[in-house]
């Protein structure tokens, strides 16, 4: 029996997490609607992620942060959910880091994935 798991986050910009996940390889829709999980219920999101058009995850409004819904027995990408997610946060940290940088006048110069998993970034402002 499927049903949607609901995992919290801390992502609270939708635009961020809109190019995070395009970053990722997914498509975007953001429009309130409903999807439904294998059992016929409907939840309602307002923001929709599709991965090889199949519409896998959803993003809902709650408590100043969005949330994840997603049925994990229809998963189907080719890592676990649990490495997503890390991946999604991870991300959108590194676009929330690069957007303020941007904003206080640096300019990325370097970025590197190291072998833990890390991201090392290099910027630099002009004064």
């Amino acid at each position: 029996m499927s049903h949607f798991s609901k995992i919290k986050t801390s992502i609270n910009n939708i635009n961020l997490l809109k190019k995070t996940l395009i970053d990722l390889g997914f498509e975007c829709n953001e429009e309130i609607r409903f999807i439904k999980d294998t059992n016929g219920s409907l939840h309602k999101v307002n923001l929709i992620a599709k991965y090889n058009t199949e519409a896998l995850i959803g993003f809902y409004w709650q408590n100043n942060h969005y949330n994840v819904l997603v049925d994990l027995d229809l998963w189907k990408k080719c890592s676990s959910f649990h490495f997503f997610i890390e991946q999604l946060n991870q991300n959108y940290a590194l676009n929330t880091i690069l957007q303020q940088a941007e904003v206080e006048g640096f300019q990325k110069i370097k970025q590197y994935n190291l072998s833990d998993g890390s991201v090392k970034l290099t910027v630099q402002r002009w004064v």
